[in-house]
């Protein structure tokens, strides 16, 4: 992907419901399909391997079909391939099941999505700079419970796997109530696997791999913890490593594992030791996990005060 800033906002990414990425418009062109060498590759098999380009211009977004068997919609129309197609910030683009929405600012809300606020859980704010807020903002999206996508069985006399044998087969009735056997065994592995991407995500990874997800990086959670704190936790993983040892890094982990935002000072007369300030407000904090996630994620040299207010 050629990243060059052409545009402000971002193209938020729906799939039933809910929003699954936001990326920022500072990319060129934008290719979309199913086949994992596209800059944005979509699982689904409603989706064509090259099925459609976006190209942000001066003039604002530009998408062109790549003749794509199931079509692209603007608004529920379909263009024509390799016409290219002017997409407006309200307008709607759907590719297979997935709507794409350009979206210019935090009180924007395009059609078919919801807004991302920090009531509504739908962004996380975070400072540019560690100890202070300014306008300069990141979206990175939070993700409400994981849709499920129940696949149905087969409903037909015959088994549709009558298509792929000989002509011959093709009247053979109990050859194809049999083959309805292998088709309702099947298939539910075959939609699996035209999603296995969803399994590695934490917006749509099933809740029981959640903690799988957190050990690659090493990281235990609360077996009490409700679930969508445990998908922010991982979905924030890489964020907070990045910042491991920091200020912001610390305040966030904290925040993350309590719930409660700490406060984080130093003193020029105690050198080296940073004091940690908790207000409960009748929440229940464990002191001895909050002492060993400071003592695993502070710098090395660096010593603290750990002080818990009900």
């Amino acid at each position: 992907m050629t990243i060059e800033p052409r545009q402000d906002g971002f193209l938020v990414i729906e799939f039933q419901g809910d929003v699954i990425r936001t990326i920022p418009l500072t990319f060129a062109k934008l290719t979309i399909g199913r086949s994992p060498d596209n800059d944005l590759p979509l699982q689904h098999p409603g989706v064509s391997r090259q099925h459609v380009e976006l190209t942000v211009t001066s003039d604002g977004i530009i998408a062109t079909d790549l003749e794509s068997s199931n079509g692209t919609f603007v608004d529920g129309e379909r263009i024509l391939a390799h016409h290219p197609t002017r997409v407006e910030p309200a307008q709607t683009l759907q590719v297979g099941p997935f709507i794409l929405a350009i979206r210019r600012s935090h009180a924007e809300r395009p059609n078919g999505i919801q807004p991302l606020t920090p009531e509504s859980n739908g962004v996380r704010r975070r400072p540019s700079s560690v100890g202070s807020e300014t306008d300069d903002m990141r979206i990175a999206p939070t993700h409400p419970r994981r849709p499920t996508l129940p696949v149905p069985a087969p409903n037909r006399r015959h088994s549709k796997y009558l298509n792929y044998l000989p002509s011959i087969f093709a009247e053979n009735d109990f050859l194809g109530r049999y083959l309805l056997i292998f088709e309702s065994i099947w298939e539910p592995i075959e939609q699996r696997q035209d999603h296995m991407a969803m399994y590695f995500d934490p917006a749509t990874c099933p809740e029981p791999l959640l903690n799988w997800l957190a050990g690659w990086f090493d990281m235990r959670t609360d077996r009490h913890w409700p679930e969508s704190r445990v998908r922010g936790l991982v979905d924030q993983m890489t964020e907070l490593y990045r910042y491991r040892g920091t200020r912001y890094g610390l305040a966030k982990m904290i925040e993350i594992w309590t719930g409660v935002t700490p406060e984080i000072t130093e003193d020029a007369r105690e050198p080296f030791v940073f004091h940690v300030r908790l207000r409960a407000a009748g929440a229940e904090i464990d002191r001895a996990a909050v002492e060993e996630l400071l003592n695993t994620h502070k710098p090395a040299a660096s010593g603290f005060v750990l002080e818990i207010l009900g």
